[in-house]
């Protein structure tokens, strides 16, 4: 129940965040971009607490920062076989 009560107070407190947000552009040039990041901001809020029930949030957690780490992994190695190539094309 706590988590409920925590997700309304969240959601009250992101509406007002969201309107001073909306009032203080300029004559609305960049209201459009600026709604749309708003509400990919407010998924992510909701999705938090049926994360947290289902308890997966620490999977979530180790998949991205894995996935990620492999990334880096996979630049290194390429960087390293760009510089081989060059330098086996120099010669």
């Amino acid at each position: 129940m706590q988590i409920f009560v925590d997700m309304a107070k969240t959601l009250a407190v992101f509406c007002l965040l969201e309107q001073v947000i909306l009032n203080l552009l300029p004559s609305g040039i960049y209201e459009r971009y600026v709604k749309f990041y708003l509400g990919l901001l407010l998924l992510i809020l909701l999705l938090q607490p049926v994360l947290q029930i289902f308890h997966l949030t620490g999977q979530l957690d180790s998949r991205v920062f894995t996935s990620a780490y492999e990334w880096e992994e996979q630049a290194e190695i390429w960087k390293t076989e760009w510089k081989l190539s060059e330098d086996w094309q120099e010669r």
